[in-house]
């Protein structure tokens, strides 16, 4: 069987995202039910971090990267 990977690449933080967040971290405990395993690329903000991993997922930040920038998209690809 193929293991399925799914990568998350979402921008959230304190005053923004994070009902994007909760949406994501909702489809990937369905996704992790069906076998994928499933990691998240997203700005380093604390709560951010702290519920990805709370929710028992990969977590990759974006540190300094521009968001839509090249060096965005070389990190993104770089996870994937």
């Amino acid at each position: 069987m193929t293991e399925i990977r799914v990568l998350f690449r979402l921008e959230a933080g304190a005053g923004i995202g994070l009902g994007h967040l909760q949406r994501c971290l909702s489809l990937a405990s369905v996704l992790r039910i069906k076998g994928a395993d499933c990691i998240f690329l997203s700005t380093h903000h604390q709560s951010v971090t702290d519920r990805v991993k709370s929710s028992g997922f990969g977590f990759h930040p974006l540190d300094d990267v521009e968001p839509g920038g090249e060096d965005d998209l070389r990190l993104t690809l770089d996870v994937a």
